[in-house]
């Protein structure tokens, strides 16, 4: 009898642990009080927000994915590949790498901010898995 209540009431939590959408978001910031990055990691991909020191307070300057920066695409197998990042974590403490994956390649972008310094460093590798 008990089960008959429990289980139904536990169909929406099993349920929703699946659903990669349902992942709580996890933010990582870096910041060296001129610039800030934060990445935020959702289980619809990874967006990345780039903010500048302004008075007091701090402005957005940049956004992934949005109409000032769109992701990138890649050309596969003769076909254009939207991507997206997928996967976001800190490398060192001013450093964060971006990794997407699409058919033929992994790219990985790293961010790092330097001390005393407004501008982003960004490096961007290209691994190639297959046929481009």
């Amino acid at each position: 009898m008990i089960w008959g209540w429990i289980i139904p009431g536990l169909l929406p939590a099993f349920v929703a642990m699946g659903s990669p959408s349902a992942a709580p978001a996890r933010t990582i910031t870096i910041s060296n009080g001129l610039a800030r990055v934060v990445v935020q990691v959702t289980g619809a991909g990874v967006q990345e927000t780039y903010f500048g020191k302004r008075g007091t307070g701090w402005k957005m300057l940049l956004e992934g994915g949005s109409a000032l920066r769109t992701e990138p695409e890649l050309k596969c197998n003769d076909t254009v590949v939207p991507g997206g990042f997928q996967e976001a974590g800190r490398v060192a403490p001013a450093s964060i790498r971006l990794r997407m994956a699409v058919p033929s390649a992994v790219i990985e972008k790293t961010v790092t901010l330097l001390p005393d310094d407004p501008h982003p460093a960004v490096v961007v590798t290209c691994r190639v898995t297959g046929r481009i």
